[in-house]
């Protein structure tokens, strides 16, 4: 009988639904969060290093993890795989994200009492018109374009003939793209993976039947697995190491070039305070100041703007590209979609050089809203007397007690159709090289995928963060040796908020609440908002 080997290296890559995407949000109260980037450039080092028998990735539940992300995470761990090497996934249980994560992997374990909960793709979308008539509330909205529907769910009980489509057309892409993938994967597979979602969910003998999975083991059995599987003794893991910049933070040598990465996330709004209920927001004055002290400082080379926004003030988005298309002049601009960067987040990214997406980001949605929400009803059924006395003849257009008079919302639509949707749909045509006729056919609210989104030549290229660096370097003239540091913006002071503690241990629907409360800060003074549709959660 033959000797077995002494021992084999096993990379240990554990991914866990603290990964966060935006690193700037993280402070002393988050410690247990590891930014994303960190996660992706400790991949990518062990990649280059090809000096792994095994990689072993151990997944959780990554719940409201987005499926930009996901995407992100997979193309990452994908690169690691060789001829000689074999990459293993374990996990407990699995919704189709962490499945369709998983699913590059040559062997996939379960928990032998786990499940697979593959069912596929659902979006919600909320309609509160009802509701708000029984609170005395009604809203009054103007807009262009079918399917900017973000207002419907105050103004309608079900979807629009548009919103329906554009919705459907989201989830169908999602599902023949994912479905694709895994089945491009899991050659195991006897049958249509697409049909197989129709038969879920899973138990663990149900998921091995259908060839999902390869093994069932708990996760004290893999070492004694491997041993086995491996021929060797003993199987030594390897932590995955997380680094902060393109060296190890061991090295002393202190780099002279720099890339800023800026984070662009939630809500556009004109100021801080006209948001307070949010954790996170995109305010001018932050913007602009992260982009001046990154075009400012000779050490920068380039600039990376992850932007993650359904958009928002329109006066603010357009601020913000100002100050991106000066920006550009000087060193090059890449932007970075996260989960979504649709209207005033779309706005924003027109200004860069180049742009990717990952294929599930929402974005487009190219087109305009304005209105206001109003309740007199309430205020009668309150006992609140109003009297007003109004020197011009709009003077009280802004009232929260009654709707838009037909001259007042004659005079919103001229203004959100001729001047700021024209002046979206201008920038948009200019910042990727269209004329403002093709960009038309596009635009009208509609949001796209990323796939779609380049297939439409809205985005230049499929990618994360990663594929920004790579692209960013090239554009700066930055050699692969060469070795970088990242300058993240915008520095954010440390503020405690009653919500940012409770949120996380609130129910999925009061977070939609919240959610819902956050938008509906944005309205007044009949401003003119690009605002992707409220949709809706896709899970």
């Amino acid at each position: 009988m033959a000797k077995r080997k002494k021992s084999k290296k096993i990379l240990s890559i554990p991914i866990h639904h603290n990964i966060v995407e935006d690193e700037t949000t993280l402070n002393l109260f988050t410690k247990n969060k590891v930014p994303l980037r960190f996660v992706l450039q400790g991949i990518k080092k062990a990649s280059e290093t090809k000096s792994y028998d095994v990689i072993l990735i151990k997944i959780d539940r990554l719940y409201d993890m987005g499926w930009s992300v996901i995407q992100s995470l997979r193309r990452s761990l994908e690169s690691l795989k060789t001829d000689s090497n074999l990459l293993i996934v374990h996990m407990d249980s699995a919704s189709l994200k962490e499945y369709y994560l998983a699913s590059i992997a040559d062997e996939i374990i379960l928990t032998p009492s786990g499940t697979l909960d593959l069912t596929g793709f659902q979006a919600e979308v909320y309609f509160i018109k009802k509701g708000m008539e029984q609170l005395g509330l009604g809203a009054d909205f103007v807009k262009t374009g079918d399917y900017k529907t973000f207002a419907d769910m105050f103004i309608r009980d079900s979807m629009s003939k548009p919103h329906k489509e554009m919705i459907e057309a989201i989830v169908d892409r999602y599902l023949k793209e994912v479905s694709g993938e895994i089945q491009d994967s899991r050659s195991q597979l006897t049958q249509p993976f697409q049909e197989i979602l129709d038969e879920g969910p899973f138990t663990a003998d149900e998921s091995m039947e259908s060839h999902l999975i390869d093994h069932l083991l708990y996760a004290t059995e893999i070492d004694n697995y491997l041993e086995e599987r491996l021929d060797v003794k003993k199987c030594v893991q390897v932590p995955l190491k997380l680094y902060d910049s393109l060296s190890s933070w061991k090295n002393f040598y202190r780099p002279s070039k720099k890339i800023a990465i800026i984070y662009a996330s939630g809500n556009i709004v004109d100021a801080a305070k006209s948001n307070p209920s949010s954790k996170t927001a995109i305010t001018p004055k932050q913007m602009i100041k992260a982009i001046e002290r990154a075009r400012d400082d000779k050490k920068v080379k380039a600039i990376i703007i992850k932007v993650n926004s359904p958009g928002g003030s329109a006066l603010a988005s357009d601020m913000i590209w100002h100050e991106i298309k000066k920006a550009k002049e000087e060193k090059p601009i890449v932007v970075s979609m996260g989960n979504m960067a649709a209207s005033g987040g779309y706005y924003l990214s027109v200004g860069a050089d180049y742009i990717f997406a990952e294929g599930m980001t929402l974005t487009g949605s190219i087109g305009v809203i304005a209105g206001k929400i109003y309740g007199g009803l309430l205020l009668d059924k309150l006992g609140i007397h109003r009297e007003v006395i109004t020197r011009g003849k709009h003077a009280d257009m802004n009232s929260i007690s009654s709707p838009f008079t037909k001259d007042e919302r004659h005079k919103l639509e001229e203004q959100i159709d001729s001047f700021y949707y024209r002046q979206f749909l201008e920038k948009a045509a200019e910042g990727r090289s269209k004329d403002v006729s093709s960009m038309g056919k596009l635009a009208q609210g509609r949001v796209w995928t990323g796939w779609d989104g380049q297939e439409h030549g809205l985005v230049d290229a499929i990618g994360g963060l990663m594929e920004a660096i790579d692209e960013s370097r090239k554009r700066a003239n930055i050699r692969d040796h060469d070795k970088v540091k990242f300058l993240v913006l915008p520095k954010k002071k440390l503020r405690l908020s009653l919500r940012s503690l409770v949120q996380s241990r609130l129910s999925p629907v009061s977070n939609e609440i919240l959610s819902l409360m956050d938008w509906q800060s944005l309205f007044g003074r009949s401003k003119a908002l690009y605002l992707m549709p409220y949709i809706f959660k896709i899970d």
